[in-house]
């Protein structure tokens, strides 16, 4: 499990919740409910940044000692706490409790809401004492003595219980404030949909994949327990940790009860499941094509010179793509894309026999891709041109989106590419260097349609790729080439699908045909 994370098999999402249940965390036990990190901790921008590092919390560092400040207080109480039966520790709350944490994020749906209520006697808890707020939420966890919670993993999956769906009546707080749907932060753009969507980016972004194995240490590993918790300031409560107390030991039956109690309310660590420091996280690998029976050209790499000095000359039809504007003369065999935002025109010479097989795609402004002449493409950027054979018969459709160029076919499939661009020729991975140049390499392609590929679409996001033809809606991984979603489209006579988008916010997909 950990080599297929390494690997990026796993994401980190599903990395984590491993982890959990390994570590003896379920969905059907409240005091043992999987635990998940906060990743950031930029809760008031308007706009998210997830380049800048100052928008990540410190993933070596436990919640307690996060802030200087507070943890020099805790670090205070540890060093003169002084008791013959009961062990030293920093934290008198925990991470993760069935009251304070998992009732306390989810008390919105149900059947966490009756089970809020039950434990605070038929009501539920002051309003000004309710999840009301992310951020000053994140802020009570990071300044709070009292407070050290982590995330329940409905933080990075389900937005839901972020509102206030069943119109229950909290109350209202001393600030008179009716507490109803969850206050987000500014970037959320108080949907939470976007909160949910912005909060697994970060989940999944370099920046966490770098430094995620730090806080499993803490929570599942080597600094859980022992002089390395204690160096780490990573030490709890003695009943916190499992295997502490022999319940069978305790005689009289109110010691044992109250123990019970207390092990289950006031918060559990999960199972020590390493010994050892995690190992990092691998780089993003280049797979190469899957292996098939079906006879496709296979592109490991191809290299392309620059071409200059062309003039330009009038297009007899040209089109508006929104992000850039492509025009093309058939007679003259000349193709001209011009970036709106860069107003750089790019020359592309070309034997068009078809115009029906020049397509638009738009990526950035400086990366334009057009089918050429039938099974053949056309790639520029700024002056860089190159033309490749990429399917054995006519390419359909296309999606470009920064270095990776997906094409779909009359054939059926579809080809992931990489594309690499060095204007100067000097950064490409080739032996020969020339002067400018763009290099390519085929890294999977992908079956599953039974008729050409009519529209694609895909998100680097979610790695996901989703594809139509006139039978079915497929959806693949982007990095594995893994089938995971396929749907019966079924439409009858000439009708077929016109388009195909997928959010940026759920990675979820939609197709409208005619």
């Amino acid at each position: 499990m950990t080599l297929a994370w390494k690997d990026r098999a796993l994401s980190n999402f599903e990395y984590l919740m491993n982890l959990n249940s390994v570590g003896g965390r379920s969905l059907s036990d409240l005091s043992q409910y999987p635990v998940f990190p906060w990743v950031l901790s930029d809760y008031h921008s308007e706009e998210l940044d997830l380049e800048r590092a100052e928008s990540f919390r410190d993933l070596s560092k436990p919640m307690g000692a996060l802030d200087a400040d507070r943890m020099a207080q805790f670090q205070e109480n540890y060093d003169s706490f002084d008791d013959p039966k009961i062990p030293k520790f920093f934290y008198g709350s925990h991470y993760s409790t069935m009251a304070g944490v998992v009732l306390y994020f989810l008390v919105r749906c149900e059947p966490f809401s009756s089970l809020h209520i039950q434990m605070q006697d038929g009501h539920f808890d002051y309003p000004d004492r309710l999840f009301n707020s992310v951020q000053s939420t994140w802020k009570m966890c990071t300044t709070n003595l009292s407070e050290v919670k982590e995330l329940t993993p409905e933080f990075y999956s389900n937005p839901h219980f972020l509102t206030n769906h069943n119109d229950f009546h909290f109350g209202s707080t001393q600030e008179k404030r009716q507490v109803g749907d969850v206050i987000l932060p500014p970037w959320a753009h108080n949907d939470p949909e976007i909160f949910i969507a912005k909060m697994r980016e970060a989940l999944e972004s370099d920046y966490v994949s770098a430094c995620l194995h730090g806080w499993i240490d803490l929570i599942f590993g080597y600094k859980q327990r022992g002089p390395d918790a204690v160096a780490a300031a990573n030490v709890f409560y003695y009943l916190t940790y499992p295997g502490t107390v022999d319940i069978e030991d305790i005689k009289d039956p109110a010691i044992r009860a109250a123990t019970i109690l207390q092990i289950a309310h006031f918060g559990q660590c999960p199972m020590q499941i390493l010994s050892r420091p995690h190992p990092r996280r691998g780089k993003i690998p280049i797979h190469s094509p899957l292996a098939t029976t079906t006879a496709v050209e296979r592109f490991e790499t191809l290299r392309f010179e620059n071409h200059k000095n062309y003039e330009l000359l009038d297009c007899t039809e040209s089109v508006n793509s929104g992000n850039a504007v492509i025009a093309w003369s058939e007679s003259r065999k000349v193709m001209a894309c011009s970036g709106i935002e860069s107003g750089c025109v790019d020359l592309v010479f070309f034997n068009v026999q078809d115009t029906s097989s020049v397509h638009k795609v738009t990526g950035k402004s400086s990366q334009l891709v057009q089918s050429g002449s039938k099974n053949s493409l056309v790639l520029s950027s700024h002056s860089v041109m190159a033309t490749l054979r990429a399917h054995h018969a006519k390419v359909t459709c296309m999606a470009l989106d920064d270095n990776i160029l997906i094409t779909g076919s009359d054939d059926s499939t579809l080809k992931l590419w990489k594309v690499f661009i060095d204007i100067d020729g000097e950064n490409l991975s080739s032996d020969e260097r020339v002067s400018g140049g763009i290099e390519m390499k085929s890294f999977l392609c992908l079956y599953g349609h039974l008729s050409p590929v009519t529209n694609v679409a895909f998100t680097s996001k979610f790695e996901l790729v989703a594809s139509t033809s006139k039978e079915r809606c497929l959806v693949h991984c982007l990095s594995t080439g893994e089938l995971v979603h396929c749907s019966s489209l079924d439409l009858a006579g000439n009708r077929t699908v016109r388009g195909l988008k997928l959010c940026k916010y759920t990675g979820g997909f939609e197709y409208v045909y005619d």
